[in-house]
């Protein structure tokens, strides 16, 4: 790995972002052509695993794994360019950076991520990470994901996954998969309430994939998925601490129950009262 000023740089290959596709697509290329001069384009210092963080919030990972020093993960001999894209000029197949500097390439690959627009869902910025709201889409969120699903015994557990474009459109649903298996294997999955609230008209954008997921869905049977909507702008997760409400299927049951006690009760009395009046027949 090189350090390097941009503003005297040439390259066959400039990759902006350095997150897993930008250093997954650098070792690839690499390894098919050692020879290639790539230059990365990445202005942090750590690399996060971000697919890591829905394990995080599931229990299953640990969430300092998910996090490494960026310059331990650039390969040898890439040139590192710590600044950010301000613009690209495609035609002059150049970019400018932050700073005035520019770097002219020969092929370009863009994946610098996507930025969260957490103020789209007025209030949510002030709430996450406390009030039982959180998000595995934050490294420091994804912990906290975890101790709420620990912590429900019972109540409600509200999901949402989002419109796309989004990072990960799994992982909205690997997030209640997990949880509730959790849950399943507490013994209290009964007593919680789990609601998945579907920005988009299907429950996977992948048609194959949909029955054996909503196979499981109905396996786990307590699960309600609501309509598609468009409010949900981000993925975010709200746990509940409420006492279960009755389903209107146990409400039916209970009337059900009642009115069959009363009529039974009904019955006995009027065979009591023939019963009586039989035998003061006989006595007259």
């Amino acid at each position: 790995m090189q350090s390097a000023n941009a503003s005297e740089l040439t390259t066959d290959i400039a990759v902006i972002g350095g997150g897993a596709a930008g250093i997954g697509v650098i070792a690839s290329l690499l390894k098919r052509s050692p020879g290639l001069r790539i230059s990365l384009i990445e202005p942090a210092d750590t690399h996060y695993y971000q697919p890591g963080w829905t394990l995080v919030g599931g229990g299953a990972y640990a969430q300092g794994d998910t996090a490494r020093p960026m310059a331990g993960l650039v390969p040898p001999g890439v040139e590192w360019l710590r600044t950010r894209v301000e613009r690209v000029d495609p035609e002059a197949r150049r970019l400018l950076l932050e700073g005035g500097d520019s770097l002219e390439y020969r092929n370009l690959i863009v994946c610098p991520g996507l930025r969260l627009a957490w103020e789209r869902i007025e209030g949510l910025e002030e709430t996450l990470g406390r009030n039982g709201v959180t998000s595995n889409y934050r490294y420091d969120l994804a912990p906290y994901t975890w101790e709420l699903v620990r912590g429900l015994r019972g109540g409600k557990a509200l999901f949402t996954q989002p419109a796309m474009p989004i990072k990960c459109a799994g992982a909205p649903q690997k997030a209640m998969y997990l949880s509730c298996d959790h849950w399943l294997r507490e013994g209290v999955l009964q007593d919680i309430e789990v609601e998945f609230d579907l920005a988009g008209a299907a429950l996977f954008g992948v048609a194959d994939f949909v029955p054996p997921l909503m196979e499981y869905v109905r396996k786990l049977s307590l699960i309600h998925i609501s309509e598609p909507t468009r409010q949900a702008e981000i993925s975010y997760a709200v746990f509940c601490l409420k006492k279960k409400k009755k389903t209107k299927t146990k409400q039916n049951k209970n009337k059900t129950k009642k009115k069959k006690k009363e009529t039974r009760r009904q019955t006995n009395h009027r065979h009591r009262q023939n019963k009586s009046d039989t035998n003061k027949s006989e006595d007259i």
